[in-house]
């Protein structure tokens, strides 16, 4: 009896994790891009960029736009992207400005980097994603995922570790 009721569970945990992953992610936009990394030293990930120590100066930069419409390229959202190797680490800035998002209609916004080996510019390996969860309190979690073929798997390396290879320095 209690084979069959921990079975039970079991289906109902995963029945519920997958239909909740099915509408996990309702609009989004993205622009893939490749370019050569900086090298350099390790940043201080504490939430500020201190322009004073020069800790991302190495970094190489890139200015993006994400558009709502890609055929109507305007309105979009600016976004600097700061992308430094240091020894086998990948560090990823990525800096933004959101307009008004005090309604609760943005609450389950995020902004994910999903990494691809250098020879299958779609064939995504990991991802990094900053989940909001109330846009107005400025809460948010950290999600790591390992991707295999289109599913998401927690990563089993988490806090950051990547499971994307770097060639080079090319990302």
């Amino acid at each position: 009896m209690k084979t069959h009721t921990a079975n039970i569970i079991i289906f109902v945990f995963i029945a519920q994790i997958l239909i909740s992953s099915a509408f996990l992610i309702v609009k989004t936009y993205g622009t893939p891009i490749e370019f050569d990394v900086g090298f350099g030293t390790a940043p201080v990930i504490d939430g500020v960029v201190d322009g004073a120590t020069g800790e991302w100066d190495s970094a190489e930069k890139l200015e993006i736009e994400l558009f709502p419409d890609i055929s109507n390229q305007s309105d979009g959202l600016p976004i600097e992207l700061w992308v430094l190797q240091a020894e086998s680490n990948l560090y990823i800035l990525a800096r933004f400005e959101l307009n008004d998002h005090i309604s609760s209609e943005y609450d389950k916004e995020f902004l994910g980097t999903l990494i691809a080996d250098w020879n299958a510019d779609l064939d995504f390996t990991d991802a990094k994603i900053i989940q909001f969860s109330n846009m107005s309190a400025n809460s948010y979690s950290y999600l790591d995922y390992y991707i295999n073929e289109t599913i998401y798997y927690e990563d089993v390396n988490p806090n950051g570790y990547g499971a994307a290879k770097l060639e080079g320095n090319q990302i």
